[in-house]
């Protein structure tokens, strides 16, 4: 049976728009002007100033993050953070794999020759060094002879290049290499930058006359060379982390634009010449040209300026249609608001996921409490969620505002006891049953959304709590993982090379108690060779699916009443990221799992599967919501679909 051909198609009806932007490519040519930004959820790509946004799939072939991206005229290279290398030669909208690159590393930036369209001339920066090559990435080669730091971070290559051969790299440590010779020797010319790392460096596009170059340092701000890069100089921003540095012409003036970590300066750089200690730099540019587009800082996106006189710069989002999120959970409350979290981030939909506006946003430097688990909750009678990270509990209202007025669940603490929350979970159709389970292999009950609690040992298992889940009979339900090094063939262990061991345990009652030892749990399955901790469980009428990396387990009893597990593997390359019931199942039994590679459906207990719809096919699916009368589905970045 074909599902596909049963339905209506997918459609989209929105997203939470923005997230973080990583690098630009803008060509202002007016025959075909576009822009591409680089993004947590691919390459997305403008061609009306910024003001809409699209996802460019044609050839790419990787989900991970982009973090880098150069271009010579409609020549586009994109580096991912899976060590992957793209090209595409029109303008971005379509890309293909430059499989020399595969097994390099991780590219920091990339640059280009001048004259690229007839020597083929690139540089790729790394941890290890600078590779180049002269074929257009057909082949490659370390030219790293004479750098003491092979981290480097940034690249830059001469205008005049082609005749001077000069290109320059800064480095983690903080040291600036220079080399007149094409990358094959490097020397350090780093004389008056501090010992902070060199993140971006822009050449003055009339270098052949000003020998001027301007680099931004982790802690040291900004620095310009009047020399090509032999002596430094302070611009100013010593107390700014400096992402990345761009030289902006309006038409009239040149003017030197600074990404930080708060936010976006800017100064003319004819004023940044002797008197550089007393240039005051301003947050935003105004500029003849209507629409800019800028990186934000992290969970923002892009913005636009669009203001005509100097000094009175205000900033609007750009984000229309740049899903750039990563939410790893989506929830829908029976009133029909949408809730996505991100490990930073909670955002909510009032309108079906048409648009979004964040609830909360938390500090990325408060590593040791970052959000992990998200579940609708009933106090009273208003529905909120509740939201967990490693320590705490919080509560948000039906307004999705934090609400400390009596509602939040307060989960019991031993006086003097250090635990880390692991996971929490809700019981189906019962709005108050709740469950906390901690690190320290302790699960706390409530049946009155959090106001008391019971308290019962966890499964004998040295792992950290991962998923919970308690099934409509009350059945609770807990995975564990644990990460191991793997082996080579001598049973070595392999550094740097981690893999998952994963474990279901399930605790059943006919009367609503708890288990009285860890050893009352019974262990349901044990999946080996987790590459991501990603372990998804839903419940059916008769059996319980287990979704984890490419397979999924139908555990369920068989005519003597004893629990069984069959396992039922997906095609190569597809990996279960969500599982979930049809809002309808009690009438069409549909199961339906969310993959990397789009939706499937299954009507008979997870026997048997087959695409569902065919909008989302080789889409990356990171959520599924079930709440109403329609199915919806979230892409990765923060597309909402329904269907």
């Amino acid at each position: 049976m074909n599902l596909s051909s049963q339905l209506t198609d997918w459609q989209a009806v929105g997203g939470w728009y923005g997230g973080t932007v990583f690098d630009l490519a803008v060509s202002v040519a007016p025959n075909a002007p576009w822009a591409l930004a680089a993004t947590l959820a691919g390459v997305y790509r403008s061609t009306d100033g910024a003001k809409t946004w699209a996802l460019m799939r044609a050839g790419f072939s990787d989900d991970s993050a982009v973090r880098v991206l150069a271009a010579a005229g409609n020549t586009i290279f994109a580096a991912t953070q899976n060590k992957r290398l793209f090209q595409s030669d029109d303008g971005g909208q379509t890309w293909r794999e430059m499989s020399a690159w595969t097994g390099v590393g991780v590219v920091n930036a990339i640059a280009i020759a001048p004259n690229f369209a007839a020597n083929g001339t690139l540089f790729v920066a790394t941890d290890n060094g600078v590779y180049r090559s002269f074929d257009r990435g057909e082949s490659w080669e370390l030219g790293d002879f004479g750098m003491t730091d092979s981290e480097i971070l940034c690249l830059a290559v001469a205008p005049n290049f082609d005749h001077s051969e000069l290109i320059w790299a800064g480095s983690a440590s903080g040291a600036f290499y220079r080399s007149p010779n094409g990358a094959r020797a490097w020397r350090e010319t780093g004389e008056g930058l501090t010992d902070s790392a060199v993140q971006c460096l822009v050449v003055s596009p009339d270098f052949g006359r000003d020998k001027t170059l301007f680099v931004g340092q982790e802690s040291g701000g900004v620095f310009v060379s009047r020399n090509a890069g032999q002596t430094w100089q302070s611009l100013g921003l010593q107390a700014h982390m400096v992402h990345c540095l761009q030289w902006v012409n309006d038409g009239q003036h040149d003017y030197l634009w600074a990404g930080t970590d708060d936010g976006v300066f800017v100064a003319p750089v004819a004023k940044l010449g002797k008197q550089a200690s007393h240039i005051e730099w301003q947050h935003y540019l105004a500029s003849e040209n209507p629409v800019m587009a800028l990186a934000g800082p992290n969970l923002v996106g892009l913005w636009e300026e669009g203001c005509l006189a100097w000094g009175n710069g205000e900033w609007a989002a750009a984000n229309v249609g740049l899903a750039a999120q990563i939410p790893p959970q989506v929830l829908q409350l029976p009133n029909g608001r949408i809730y996505a979290l991100s490990n930073q981030s909670l955002a909510r939909s009032d309108d079906g996921g048409q648009t979004w506006q964040t609830v909360m946003r938390q500090s990325s430097d408060d590593e040791h409490n970052q959000l992990a688990n998200l579940t609708a909750l009933k106090c009273g009678d208003e529905y909120g969620v509740v939201l967990a990270s490693q320590s705490r509990l919080e509560y948000f209202d039906v307004l999705g505002v934090y609400n400390d007025q009596g509602h939040t669940p307060q989960p019991p603490m031993l006086a003097g006891a250090q635990r880390q929350i692991g996971c929490i979970a809700k019981q189906p159709n019962v709005s108050e049953a709740l469950a906390v389970v901690y690190v320290s292999k302790e699960l706390h009950v409530s049946a009155d959304a959090g106001k008391t609690w019971r308290s019962a040992p966890g499964p004998d298992d040295d792992g950290t709590p991962l998923q919970a889940e308690i099934t409509h009979d009350g059945a609770i339900h807990i995975v564990t993982y644990i990460a191991k090094n793997e082996e080579d063939a001598d049973g070595d262990l392999i550094e740097d090379e981690i893999r998952f061991v994963g474990r279901v345990w399930r605790w059943e009652s006919t009367n609503g108690s708890l288990p009285q030892s860890s050893n009352d749990w019974t262990l349901l399955s044990t999946l080996n060779g987790l590459h991501v901790p990603l372990v998804s469980l839903v419940s059916g009428h008769d059996a319980l699916l287990i979704g984890a990396q490419n397979s999924l387990t139908r555990v369920l009893r068989d005519a003597e009443g004893q629990l069984r597990a069959d396992a039922f593997t997906l095609e190569e390359g597809m990996n279960v990221t969500g599982l979930a019931r049809s809002p309808h199942f009690d009438r069409d039994h549909r199961l339906v799992v969310a993959t990397n590679r789009g939706v499937l459906a299954s009507v008979d207990e997870g026997q048997s599967w087959q695409p569902y719809g065919d909008a989302l096919a080789g889409r990356s699916v990171v959520g599924l919501l079930t709440q109403g009368a329609a199915l919806g589905a979230v892409t990765l970045g923060g597309a909402v679909w329904r269907v």
